[in-house]
């Protein structure tokens, strides 16, 4: 399975070689994208 990547907290990824959990500053991933398959997980 494909999609944006994105972090638990719904916050869109721009990985690069050097680090791949890079941020990209004020991009939500929201609706069906923000899937992330913890359902329910608080953290």
């Amino acid at each position: 399975m494909g999609g944006i990547p994105k972090n638990y907290r719904t916050e869109v990824l721009n990985p690069t070689t050097d680090n791949p959990d890079k941020i990209c500053e004020g991009l939500m991933a929201v609706g069906e994208a923000a899937c992330v398959s913890v359902h329910g997980l608080i953290d």
